[in-house]
């Protein structure tokens, strides 16, 4: 039997009225959840922070969009890492951190549960967008970035001639799991000095920025956590976390109606570099219009994104995700 992690048990032996008290903030019970103006971002209404004690969450329903448990909470006023904010919290509610994880495992891992059958049958043979590109297109049987679960679980597949040759192509589904449209990503590095895209869509009418890759395959996650690319959504599974992606750098209308179909945390996390870092700020704006809770940001190293950086330091970018209005001071336009 696995030993609880010293979040697991902050998250079940915390008192809220304690924790206001440690935090010395006032906030004080209003109908079914206790409001105070928001500690995070400063407030700009009495009652605009709210803590839920069903969900055992705290949220700000203004400008910040903050939302998360005691420890995110803690991590978001202090302004540290969330490792950091366990042991602070660990030492006031007095629990040992020897022998204990700090974390709870994340939602799935490669390495502790096998992948999920999730796919509806309606994917599991997809349909193509014609028989010419039913012809050109066949399985992937392997290949030096991914692996055998990466393949299967987002059937991928190649192409020796036709409209996607020289290219891999990755099947792109709709919310509910159908076959809406195909992404061929050229094999190689040289595609400037060919003259072609690097990624090739299918033609009108798909619109890529009408869907998330991979929306269907993370419903159960916790966060919504948008990457640009395909790649990048692929290598985040590897990885063992559960990721979107916008399919380039803008996060459009039609995807954040998709995300309020589902309402969750959203975690940014664009490329390290100047058009990324401003897609994000985009994105933030976007979101926040919408009053629409933004959990962090993800910084990548300058000229980094998810697909090139080591399971290691995805974890750690993961854990050590900042507010967004850090992110805004951090790169002021």
């Amino acid at each position: 039997m696995r030993k609880p992690s010293v979040e697991e048990l902050l998250l079940e032996q915390i008192v809220p009225e304690d924790f206001f008290e440690f935090m010395g903030w006032k906030l004080k019970r209003k109908g079914k959840d206790y409001r105070w103006r928001c500690p995070i971002h400063g407030g700009d209404g009495e009652y605009n922070y709210a803590y839920d004690p069903k969900t055992r969450n705290f949220h700000c329903y203004s400008r910040c969009g903050h939302i998360g448990n005691f420890v995110k909470a803690y991590q978001m006023a202090h302004q540290v890492s969330y490792e950091k904010a366990l042991q602070d919290l660990a030492h006031w509610q007095g629990i040992s951190l020897s022998g204990r994880r700090l974390r709870r495992p994340f939602a799935f891992t490669l390495e502790d549960k096998k992948v999920k059958e999730d796919l509806p049958a309606s994917v599991k043979e997809l349909p193509l967008v014609s028989a010419h590109e039913a012809k050109s297109l066949i399985p992937l049987l392997k290949h030096p970035r991914f692996s055998q679960a990466s393949i299967e679980r987002f059937q991928i597949k190649r192409c020796e001639r036709g409209r996607y040759h020289h290219r891999i192509v990755f099947p792109i589904w709709d919310q509910e799991g159908r076959w809406v449209g195909n992404s061929g990503r050229w094999e190689g590095e040289n595609f400037d000095k060919k003259g072609v895209p690097k990624y090739l869509y299918t033609a009108f009418p798909f619109e890529k920025s009408h869907v998330l890759y991979g929306y269907h395959l993370v419903l159960n996650s916790p966060f919504w956590i948008l990457h640009e690319g395909v790649t990048d959504t692929i290598q985040a599974f590897e990885y063992g976390f559960g990721t979107v992606s916008v399919l380039g750098s803008s996060l459009s209308e039609e995807q954040i109606e998709l995300i309020r179909k589902k309402p969750k945390p959203v975690i940014i996390g664009f490329d390290g570099d100047d058009a990324g870092r401003n897609a994000a700020k985009r994105a933030i704006q976007s979101l926040m219009d919408k009053h629409m809770p933004i959990d962090g940001i993800m910084v990548f190293p300058e000229g980094k994104d998810p697909g090139s950086v080591s399971k290691e330091e995805y974890v750690r970018i993961f854990t050590d995700r900042i507010h967004p209005i850090a992110f805004l001071r951090k790169f002021p336009s």
